[in-house]
This record gives structure tokens, sequence and C-alpha cells, in this order.
């Protein structure tokens, strides 16, 4: 999924972090969320509740904590997944929009996001 340039088109300065496990939350993060963001967001490859945004907005209070995933209800059958995605806000497209949106009902930010 291609966000990033989108994202940085559009002014918005972004840091990618693929985090691969949850519980405990790997230490090294601490230091990425202490590091100046103003926001984060969190794509679940999943449903957003119960996953690594909320594992984060536990540990961050202070911190705005979006999570982005999967709604919690039930999903019709499709052939495809990118369909799916679009459909629900997370194809690339949706994710932008979604971000921009949230950045501009908080007044939006300068630093990485």
């Amino acid at each position: 999924m291609g966000i990033l340039e989108p994202l940085r088109e559009r002014g918005i300065a972004v840091q990618l972090v693929n985090v691969t496990r949850i519980k405990p939350l790997p230490d090294e993060l601490e230091d990425i969320v202490r590091g100046g963001h103003a926001r984060i967001y969190c794509l679940e490859d999943h449903a957003a509740v119960g996953g690594l945004g909320d594992q984060i907005a536990h540990r961050f209070p202070e911190h705005h904590v979006r999570r982005l995933g999967w709604p919690q209800s039930w999903l019709p059958a499709t052939t495809r997944g990118e369909d799916s995605r679009g459909r629900h806000g997370l194809d690339t497209a949706g994710l932008v929009a979604r971000i921009e949106a949230d950045r501009g009902a908080q007044g939006g930010a300068t630093g990485p996001q």
C-alpha cells in the first residue's frame, strides 16, 4: 500500500513503523512515540478495536491515537480484497482522506504524524 507518497505530496510529514507484535509493546516504540509526533495513526489488519492502536493509546494517553481498521460488523462477501478495502475507507485514497479529515478536525499539525 503506497500511502506515504500521497500524504507527503499533501505536505504531511509521516513516519511508517512496522510493528510485528503488540504484547508486550516493543521498547523501541516508546522512543518513536515520544519523538515529537503530533498524532499516531494505527492501520490495523483487522478490527480497529483491540489491536495496536488500543495498546498505544493505553500506554501513551497524552497522544492523539487514531485507529484505522475494519468495522466491528458483519462484512459482505466479495471476490476482491481491494473492493472491500475501498468500501470501508481502507484503500490508499480512503486512508488519505480519513487522515486529512482527522487532521482538519484536530486543527492540523506540523512535524511527523
